[in-house]
């Protein structure tokens, strides 16, 4: 007597959220499926318009139910909520431990979601655009996160147990309430990318000469009225935005910059420029508009690399 045996079938869950989600929503090409099939990566961003996310304009009641089919995909690394106007919903995601990549940008959520504290693998945390007026202490235990976005919010202080997170690479604290840049924020020397504008900051600490592999600076729209000398030791430093302060000068030796290509100095009070910066033989763009320069500096020039100049505004002495 010959037994037949069933044949079985393993369903892959994953397959089966992700149907069900293109199926009743209409969404496509939003996913990304690993070797097992498992799906490791969710972005809703649009493709075809600027700012938006595919679900943003649904009902509240399915983007809950999209929501709570995410939070079945426990191999989920990578996921993209930005711009989906998710204040009304419930993020329910603890479950996804595995994520290393987080954007929950312009969401207008309120408060930071309770999930967050326990994704220790996180390395890219965006929680900017969201209405928040504390980041909880809890994200700085965690020790992999290497970029963290948090501005334009209206956090008023960024606790000293940040000081942990020591691997950050990228940090956004821009157009918050900190009137000051914790002392601790120096001690993170493999930060690339530093944008702490709009926040009503006086003066910047000596110690950003501790942060050399520092590729772009953002300091506009504060009320710094001086540059420590140590300014010029950021020789990796490609950009930096400088506009809207009250400078009234530039380090003598800002000519070390060798790497620089870009530098906003617009709205400040400058007269005139160092000697040296006619030695950034790099830069390329330049806009010192808004000041009171009398002469246009001629020795310009000299800078052969320069594409792109503006002086509007200033006393139009231009020779």
């Amino acid at each position: 007597m010959v037994k037949i045996y069933k044949k079985e079938f393993i369903v892959n869950n994953d397959l089966e959220i992700i149907k069900k989600i293109k199926k009743k929503f209409n969404i496509y090409k939003f996913y990304k499926l690993d070797k097992n099939k498992n799906c490791i990566q969710i972005d809703f961003t649009s493709e075809t318009i600027p700012f938006q996310s595919k679900i943003r304009h649904f009902a509240n009641f399915e983007k809950q139910e999209i929501i709570d089919l995410i939070s079945k995909l426990n191999n989920l690394e990578y996921l993209n909520l930005r711009w989906a106007k998710l204040e009304k919903t419930k993020l329910r995601l603890a479950s996804l431990v595995n994520l290393k990549y987080l954007d929950l940008g312009s969401n207008y959520l309120g408060k930071v979601p309770d999930f967050i504290i326990n994704l220790n693998k996180l390395q890219f945390l965006n929680l900017g655009v969201n209405f928040l007026d504390e980041i909880p202490k809890q994200i700085s235990l965690n020790k992999n996160l290497k970029k963290l976005y948090l501005h334009k919010n209206q956090i008023a202080e960024f606790n000293d147990c940040f000081s942990q997170c020591l691997k950050l690479e990228e940090l956004n604290l821009y157009f918050n309430k900190i009137l000051d840049i914790p002392s601790f924020i120096y001690n993170y020397k493999f930060l690339k990318t530093f944008s702490w504008g709009v926040s009503k900051i006086k003066k910047i600490d000596s110690k950003i000469t501790n942060l050399k592999k520092l590729n772009y600076l953002t300091l506009a729209v504060n009320e710094i009225e001086v540059l420590p000398d140590s300014f010029c030791e950021l020789r990796n430093l490609v950009a930096t935005r400088l506009h809207k302060n009250k400078l009234k000068k530039l380090p003598e030796d800002i000519g070390k910059l060798k790497n620089l290509e870009q530098i906003t100095l617009y709205q400040n009070q400058l007269k005139t420029l160092p000697k040296s910066f006619y030695n950034l033989s790099k830069l390329k763009k330049l806009n010192i508009s808004w000041n009171k320069f009398e002469v246009i500096p001629e020795n310009l020039k000299k800078i052969k690399s320069l594409k792109w100049f503006s002086s509007l505004y200033n006393y139009n002495k231009i020779h």
